[in-house]
């Protein structure tokens, strides 16, 4: 699961809004708060005096305070922003869950898958053991070269069930790489930057 949650690119995507909405929360909520801000201002008046050679500069240095009352705004883009984190926070555990799910899903898909190709190379060994006793009879005449040519086919068909499920583990291995967000790296594959 750490490996899912850490590789799968919607979930990554999902967990990246998320934390763009949780910064978007923290910028109205300052925006709130009372501002006080540090001014200052210098005007130079460089024109023509009669009396005077030098010119003139008048500068201004000061706080400005603005206490944001009865400003509805502000709180409406703040409770907006609360809404927008609690939505993408509801959205990102559904795709966390949904993702978990997944992955069993796979899991469970890989251990039958597997069960199966066991099962599929038990029953082509004794396929083949049978086929063998099938000529051993035949040779004593025991057996007609119908039973044996009988056991032959059942021999190729166990075959095909066996190649049947490797084919069927391959895919849901495949299947569990594509739902951690692996597959790259099962495949020895380097993205360059």
């Amino acid at each position: 699961m750490e490996k899912a949650f850490s590789s799968r690119i919607d979930l990554l995507a999902q967990r990246k809004s998320l934390e763009q909405v949780r910064q978007a929360l923290i910028v109205a909520r300052n925006q709130r708060l009372w501002d006080v801000s540090l001014v200052a201002s210098a005007t130079r008046d460089s024109g023509p005096r009669l009396l005077d050679r030098f010119d003139e500069t008048d500068t201004t240095v000061g706080l400005r305070l603005n206490i944001p009352i009865g400003d509805l705004s502000r709180r409406q883009g703040w409770l907006a922003a609360d809404t927008n984190v609690q939505t993408a926070e509801l959205a990102f555990e559904e795709m966390k869950q949904s993702v978990e799910s997944q992955v069993l899903d796979a899991v469970q898909s890989v251990e039958a898958s597997w069960l199966q190709v066991q099962a599929a190379r038990r029953a082509r060994a004794l396929t083949e053991q049978a086929l063998e006793i099938g000529h051993e009879r035949l040779r004593f005449g025991r057996a007609s070269n119908f039973e044996v040519l009988s056991l032959q086919a059942d021999l190729r068909a166990a075959d095909a069930q066996q190649l049947s499920a490797d084919i069927a583990y391959l895919n849901a291995l495949t299947a569990l790489d594509q739902q951690i967000g692996s597959t790259l790296e099962t495949w020895r594959i380097s993205l360059n930057d």
